[in-house]
């Protein structure tokens, strides 16, 4: 370009001026073979002007025939070797073929531009001869599995390779397929350039990689095997055109992105369509069966019986179909060459039309639903316009909305609602204000002081009960135990005073605001310390370790990375700047009030929507920042602690790690047990009441067992109150506490709770008393399995792995108050192990605790690894005294239903209002705090329980005169850093990205 000064170099800049070309030539009798390469927004692009046109009485103008006359070398790479002479006739016939087996994608591919038409026809006809072999179902897994690894090899003998027997299964157009596969594709293909052929058959290596995978499955069993599915038989498939733009200049290499998507779409949208099809025929079908059986027993149920719950079980496909519909947008908007752009946007904007068409649709599960002719004359219109693409999909996306707020079931209504917004979002740029928080308050004012009665002094019992004092009502917290705490009290083993349950402090400003809401200061009760580095990571399959820091620190995490995993550096960044905004869009929703489902339609929850990032598990968030399994292991093992693997585990829970290296690990001198007697002291100088060792037996409840009205203790004396909060472990409350339980309550009753409900993972806990100090071993330490996979795999089933994950705190760096003598001198250490292991409603043995070798092995193994691995040597000589709690121990001893130390798993059916609500929904006058209810377990969700208990009784009833309302402050990381109590944070240089 820009060789040649004439009229030509104008002309031909632009498309659009190259036909006007043509335009000039019609008049003229002329024969034009003419090659052009001309420059548009940096492609080149070649055309060719041929033509016979009926002579005129005048001359062509000059410039005209200076056209005629040019002859210009195409110097873009070849995409046919100049040494073989492809005929057209042959392009034509695969053409030809290709409308034969499928005749949408020819349609499509006939509007293409030579020799990008003739490459993805022999491209398409390839894959399709290996979708027919693997869609045979006739055909023996063996000898299926030898064509599709002989077709890899030498395609073009796949019609020697397949017997007279073999040819029964396939229909007489298939038959016709692999006759070309022997005949002119080949000859089409060996023509095409080396790097063209190579992408072809990388692809279709690829595939059958993946239909042999498969071959042997009758289904696959959740999202991860229906995505994965779904990417070897489309994702490869827009892979690899993409890897063909590419090649043939049509696209600048890198600017297109999310090309599996692209192709996953597509086979996802056929899935869901073709459903029943595939059942009349008896064919495989690839809805994952975790989707199917949350609705249904089976396909024969979901088909046979569509109305409902067949219904619900299309939606949740649809709303994982929706997840990468934004991907798909953004491809398409990255595309740059007109012609490429309207071959890929025509089957995206026809599937996302067959999407809205089958959303909600009974009629899918009874026969084929298609968009109407008509519809699709217009989406054709449509797709040659790249201007009018988001017009088509907020179009599109608003008719979703409007259906979706015509179904039935809340959570499916929010979760869907959720994917629709995300891809609207995407389609305005991802520009979203944050809405400014509403009042959850209303006002009242009485004089009159309220009793309250709280059952349980744990954390969350305390909270409420402290800022309930505070605010004027008259409070008595009733206590089984001989101290406060629950879980979070302490205890003594030998000379070495220890948690009984949680080590590690999180989020401590949940903790100084339960205080501040009382008009006290924490920092009057217990003396907080920030921990660095937080924890020591040890990796037993690569036999290394990685201490983590906090932002404060966060050059030294950066050196820690680049020393271990250096390829994950820019994505720890990228992951801490990115979360950060998750953190502060999704806690004004973690921290609302959610006492019936229509809360979730607030504008903290429309807000908070589209970060939550369901359905996708924290380990495939974080996939989007690391690339090292060991490094998103780093940052998911806390799920375990929320009773899922990280492959399981809500994507939303990736700001548990963030929430530690943003704020930091905190630590309470002398434990953290510190904090219920912190609490405990402050609550009885306001004037409040614990009694402990004083069980409360029973609720009591009025005549039509709808109100509860008071308690009753163990030792028969009754608690009449108008207002009741329960601390105590929530299922086995409602199992041993509410009067005939089973007719009373309805979700919640004894029968629901251990069928209908999942819970979290117990704990196997060993405390040992040490008469030695441990100064090279950090304070807390998290080891992890060789094979972590199959560790968080046996928890879930119900074994225990062979080798174990397990956390170590030891006390001697760190906290002199737990080991010391009366003097004040050094009195040897504490060593706390935790072991994750199954509960007690999900272990294979029913006896596994009973058996003594079990426990011995268990500490056998922790001894081992402990002086083999983390390096305590003589561990063993140095014990003083120990103590042993297994799940039976929890179960038994603490009245832990299930043994399930974190109480209710936090999957998406168990999470917002769909856990008990503060407000109890099945019992008027009792509101719930603790691990059981909305946030959830660990201590600053718990203490965050307590607030929202306080909130709904004082908005309900009120305090003393002057207390008209209660306003909990959202901790966004702005609230955080411009703190008014900044005491606790002074040490703390906060980063930029908050």
């Amino acid at each position: 370009r820009g060789k040649k000064k004439n009229n030509m170099k104008t002309i031909i800049r632009k498309s659009k001026q190259l036909k006007n070309v043509q335009n000039q030539i019609k008049p003229y009798k002329v024969k034009v073979n003419t090659q052009k390469t001309y420059t548009y927004q940096n492609l080149r692009i070649q055309e060719t002007i041929t033509g016979q046109q009926q002579q005129q009485q005048q001359a062509p103008p000059k410039h005209i025939q200076q056209l005629f006359q040019e002859k210009t070398t195409w110097n873009y790479k070849k995409l046919f070797n100049q040494q073989k002479n492809k005929s057209k006739t042959t392009n034509d016939q695969c053409l030809d073929e290709l409308k034969k087996v499928s005749r949408s994608f020819s349609v499509v591919i006939s509007n293409l531009e030579e020799p990008v038409k003739t490459i993805i026809s022999v491209y398409y006809l390839i894959l399709r001869a290996l979708d027919t072999i693997e869609d045979a179902q006739q055909l023996e897994e063996t000898r299926k599995k030898h064509l599709l690894r002989e077709f890899c090899k030498n395609p073009w003998r796949t019609s020697q390779l397949i017997s007279i027997t073999d040819r029964k299964q396939f229909t007489e157009t298939e038959n016709e397929l692999f006759k070309a596969m022997t005949t002119f594709v080949p000859d089409t293909f060996n023509a095409l350039d080396e790097n063209i052929k190579q992408i072809m058959m990388e692809t279709t290596e690829e595939m059958a990689k993946g239909m042999k995978k498969y071959l042997k499955k009758e289904n696959v069993k959740n999202e991860e095997e229906y995505k994965e599915y779904c990417y070897y038989v489309a994702g490869t498939v827009g892979e690899g055109l993409t890897k063909l733009f590419e090649e043939t200049g049509m696209q600048e290499a890198g600017t297109l992105k999310n090309a599996v998507e692209m192709g996953m779409v597509l086979q996802m949208v056929n899935i869901i369509r073709d459903v029943h099809e595939d059942f009349e025929k008896q064919e495989r079908i690839f809805w994952p069966m975790n989707v199917v059986h949350k609705h249904v027993s089976g396909m024969q149920e979901l088909i046979e019986n569509p109305n409902g719950k067949g219904r619900e079980a299309l939606n949740d496909m649809i709303g994982i179909t929706l997840d990468i519909i934004p991907e798909t947008i953004e491809y398409l908007e990255a595309i740059q060459h007109e012609n490429i752009y309207q071959f890929c946007a025509l089957p995206q904007m026809m599937a996302i039309a067959t999407l809205l068409k089958c959303m909600d649709n009974d009629r899918v599960l009874k026969r084929n639903v298609k968009i109407s002719k008509m519809e699709m004359m217009t989406i054709m219109k449509q797709a040659n316009n790249k201007k009018q693409l988001r017009a088509f999909y907020e179009k599109y996306m608003d008719k979703m909305m409007v259906k979706i707020k015509q179904m039935k079931g809340n959570l499916q209504k929010m979760m869907l609602m959720q994917k629709v917004i995300r891809v609207q979002q995407e389609l305005k740029g991802k520009t979203t204000t944050q809405a400014s928080s509403s009042s959850l308050l209303r006002n009242y004012s009485t004089k009159q002081k309220k009793k309250v009665t709280i059952v349980g002094a744990g954390p969350g019992g305390l909270s409420a009960g402290l800022i309930l004092q505070s605010k004027g009502f008259d409070v008595d917290i009733y206590e089984k135990g001989d101290r406060v705490g629950g879980r979070n009290q302490q205890h003594m083993v030998g000379e070495s005073s220890f948690d009984l349950g949680p080590t590690i402090l999180v989020m401590p400003f949940t903790l100084t605001q339960v205080f501040h809401d009382a008009g006290l200061s924490a920092h009057d009760y217990m003396d907080l310390q920030l921990v660095e580095p937080m924890y020591r990571l040890w990796f037993m399959s690569e036999d290394k370790h990685m201490d983590c820091y906090s932002e404060r620190y966060r050059e030294k995490m950066i050196e820690e990375l680049t020393r271990v995993f250096p390829e994950d550096v820019e994505g720890y960044k990228k992951y801490i700047e990115e979360v950060t905004e998750i953190y502060d869009k999704t806690m004004p929703l973690m921290q609302k009030t959610l006492n019936k489902h229509g809360d979730l339609i607030s504008k903290e929850a429309i807000q908070a929507l589209p970060y939550l990032n369901m359905p996708k598990s924290v380990h495939k968030k974080l996939g989007e920042f690391f690339k090292n399994e060991l490094v998103k292991l780093s940052f998911s093992f806390q799920s375990v602690y929320l009773g899922m693997s990280p492959r399981e585990c809500p994507a939303f829970f990736a700001i548990i790690p963030f929430v530690e290296h943003a704020f930091g690990v905190w630590h309470i001198s002398g434990g953290l047990n510190q904090i219920s007697e912190g609490m405990a002291k402050a609550f009885k100088e306001l004037g409040g009441k614990i009694h402990l060792n004083t069980p409360v037996n029973q609720f009591i409840l009025d005549e039509n067992e709808k109100d509860v009205i008071g308690v009753k203790l163990d030792n028969g004396e009754t608690i009449m109150n108008e207002i009741n909060v329960l601390n105590a472990d929530f299922s086995t409350a409602m199992k041993q506490m509410v009067p005939n339980a089973e007719k009373v309550l309805n979700k919640w009753k004894p029968s629901n709770l251990d069928n209908k409900h999942k819970y979290s993972t117990s704990t196997f806990m060993l405390y040992l008393d040490m008469d030695k100090e441990f100064k090279d071993l950090p304070f807390h330490n998290l080891v992890f399995a060789g094979d972590y996979e199959e560790n968080f795999k046996a928890i879930d089933n119900g074994r225990a792995p062979e080798e174990i994950s397990f956390y170590l705190r030891n006390s001697s760096p760190f906290d002199s108050k737990v080991n010391k003598n009366e003097d004040g001198s050094p009195n040897g250490s504490g060593l706390y192990f935790l072991v994750p292991i199954f509960n007690e409603l999900t272990k294979e043995d029913p006896n596994y605790w009973d058996k003594p070798e079990n426990i011995e092995k268990m500490k056998a193994y922790l001894l081992e690894r402990s002086e083999n691995f983390l390096g305590i040597k003589d561990i063993k000589k140095h014990i003083r005294a120990e103590r042993i709690i297994t799940p039976k121990n929890w179960k038994d001893d603490f009245g832990i239903h299930g043994a399930a130390v974190y109480n209710l798993s936090h999957n998406l059916l168990q999470l917002l209002s769909f856990r008990p609500r503060s407000s109890f929904e099945e019992l008027n006058n009792l509101y719930i705090v603790g691990g059981a209810t909305h946030p959830g377990s660990g201590i600053p969700t718990i203490l965050e329980s307590g607030r929202m208990a306080s909130e709904n009784i004082i908005n309900k009833y009120g305090g003393e005169e002057g207390i008209a309302s209660y306003h909990r402050v959202p901790f966004t990381s702005d609230y955080v850093k411009e703190k008014e109590d900044r005491d606790l944070y002074n040490a703390i240089e906060f980063p930029t990205t908050f």
